[in-house]
């Protein structure tokens, strides 16, 4: 059956596009969190406290803390006290936000310019068109993705 084939191979296409860092995967919570560290840096040039992290995730403290244990054992963020107010505790970026998204965009280069150039436009004509079928039957996830989207 062609689903499962087709499961496969979006399978294959996801993996190779998930971010390695210092020879170790990022799960996708991780590459959540650093998407939303990322577009807040480079939107407020601010660091961002992990109540409004949460809330922009839409996830609780307590499954948020984890996940930064984890980027912090990894060197990828960092936690700091609040210099206006010390009872507060932010979370930045310990590695430069630029060049984590580059790595990403490269990776889509390298794969792209395997595709001709009508063959890049039929498959973004494709992505598109299953985006929009997923826009419409999930609402309620499409604000997360837009938190998350890091274009």
């Amino acid at each position: 059956m062609i689903y499962k084939e087709l499961l496969i191979e979006l399978h294959r296409f996801l993996f190779w596009f998930k971010p390695k860092h210092k020879k170790s995967e990022l799960s996708l919570a991780e590459i959540m969190v650093l998407t939303v560290l990322y577009k807040e840096q480079c939107s407020t040039k601010q660091d961002i406290l992990p109540s409004k992290l949460s809330e922009e995730l839409g996830l609780s403290r307590s499954a948020l803390s984890p996940i930064l244990n984890e980027l912090e054992k990894k060197g990828l963020i960092e936690r700091i006290l609040d210099e206006q107010d010390r009872r507060q505790i932010i979370i930045r970026l310990k590695i430069n936000p630029d060049e984590f998204m580059q790595e990403r965009k490269d990776k889509i280069v390298e794969v792209m310019s395997s595709l001709s150039q009508e063959e890049s436009i039929q498959f973004l004509n494709l992505l598109k068109k299953i985006n929009e079928t997923l826009d419409k039957t999930n609402d309620d996830r499409k604000d997360l993705y837009e938190k998350i989207n890091p274009l």
